[in-house]
């Protein structure tokens, strides 16, 4: 019910004398398809023969396939696996990384010496999971090196906790950009969740850097602390919101009831005539993208949304909105060109 596997049906479990090998004899116990070599050869087994099974057992999980199909015969599978040494195909993609293929590879190797512990398996699962979770390798180092060794379970843990050791590893991030952090963090404006995914910090610094290294967050301090940025909303807020304001004015904002991985930020303005329309911000894991509704600049693309926003002020002329009324904050700290009076605005605000 909590989403944790659990192992089972004990029956043919066996306590290993102080040498860690014993036999079964001349009767082989057990399902075909996840025995290892030693066994289907009625040789002496120990826990690398369960290494080999759990190996077996991930290529099922991970192929969704059972393993050796197409072999109709007990005769012939044993000769595949025992004499021809054959072993499941599996290659690495997007959704199963090398480690993870070297992983099984090296559990059901011939020889039972060569095979990993179960505490080494335990290890390098670890490690597939936050490859797959923190795809970049400076920040999967960080959350390894300083928010696994704080959290309970490894895979989440409070914001209090990650709170610290960020500010630990970046203590000039301002007071502003730490709360917009929270939500973004946590995945929502409800903070009674209060915990920070090691899934959600990947994603969080694919939008917005290294925001742990004090060496390279300036740009996200830039676009999280200004005033265009308006943290996690709905769709109803924003538009209220941006209706009451002058047209031209504008915020980038994300779902706080969920958003395409696609497209996790929206564009929202206000148009000449108050009415608020929405663009969503396509990201493809290195680059923003939008969908100007102008012939004239067609898809842009922009590396970071600091950028983009600085885009929309000096080429749209378009004025950066806040919900938070921080009149101290600038609208985006790199300066901008005086805005075109309104008649004169190239775009017109589209309305």
């Amino acid at each position: 019910a909590d989403g944790r596997g659990v192992i089972a049906d004990f029956g043919l479990s066996q306590v290993l004398p102080p040498s860690g090998r014993a036999r079964d004899g001349m009767s082989r116990k057990g399902t075909l398809l996840f025995m290892a070599p030693e066994l289907l050869n009625n040789q002496e087994f120990s826990w690398s023969s369960d290494v080999y099974s759990f190996g077996i057992l991930l290529y099922q999980v991970v192929a969704n396939q059972e393993p050796f199909q197409g072999i109709n015969s007990v005769n012939m599978f044993i000769k595949t696996v025992t004499i021809e040494k054959r072993r499941p195909f599996v290659h690495a993609s997007k959704d199963v990384p090398q480690s993870l293929v070297d992983l099984m590879e090296d559990c059901w190797k011939e020889n039972p010496e060569e095979r990993p512990t179960m505490t080494q398996v335990v290890r390098r699962l670890e490690a597939v999971i936050f490859e797959m979770e923190i795809p970049d390798e400076a920040n999967r180092m960080f959350w390894m090196s300083r928010v696994f060794p704080s959290s309970s379970s490894g895979n989440s843990i409070l914001w209090c906790k990650f709170e610290f050791e960020l500010m630990k590893a970046n203590p000039i991030i301002p007071g502003i950009v730490m709360k917009q952090l929270e939500p973004l963090l946590i995945g929502g404006s409800d903070t009674s969740f209060n915990k920070v995914t090691a899934k959600r910090f990947g994603e969080v610094c694919s939008w917005f850097g290294h925001i742990w290294d004090r060496n390279s967050c300036a740009l996200a301090c830039d676009f999280l602390g200004s005033t265009c940025f308006h943290g996690c909303q709905t769709l109803g807020i924003t538009t209220n919101y941006l209706r009451s304001a002058i047209p031209g004015s504008f915020g980038i904002w994300t779902n706080t009831k969920g958003y395409d991985p696609a497209a996790p930020f929206t564009l929202s303005f206000t148009g000449r005539t108050q009415q608020v329309l929405h663009f969503p911000l396509l990201f493809d894991g290195k680059e923003w993208s939008l969908q100007s509704p102008f012939p004239v600049d067609g898809l842009m693309t922009f590396p970071s949304l600091t950028h983009m926003a600085l885009h929309l002020i000096q080429q749209w002329h378009l004025k950066p909105y806040s919900m938070y009324h921080h009149s101290s904050l600038p609208p985006i700290p790199t300066p901008a060109p005086a805005a075109a009076p309104y008649p004169n605005c190239t775009h017109g605000y589209l309305l």
